[in-house]
């Protein structure tokens, strides 16, 4: 026989994950995850990795194309680099 509690159980794990989601989302888009090293390696240490302010696309390798949250500096440095190389 189905325990009566089992619904509300299920209810909860459910509503947990979905609170996790959105954390996750802040975790990622909260902070810089410029590649600096290989992005603008003439500017590394610029990073100002708790102010994120737009995004780049990165290609990889495995996944094919990444949007990446950039800080200004990063950003302007990898617009640099950009428009340096080509």
């Amino acid at each position: 026989m189905n325990d009566p509690g089992q619904p509300r159980e299920y209810a909860r794990e459910l509503e947990a994950s979905y609170s996790a989601v959105p954390r996750a989302i802040n975790e990622w888009f909260g902070r810089c995850h410029c590649p600096c090293a290989s992005a603008h390696p003439g500017d590394e240490g610029i990073c100002e990795a708790e102010t994120p302010v737009t995004t780049h696309r990165f290609e990889t390798g495995l996944t094919g194309p990444v949007d990446v949250p950039l800080c200004v500096p990063c950003a302007a440095a990898q617009g640099v680099t950009e428009l340096t190389a080509g």
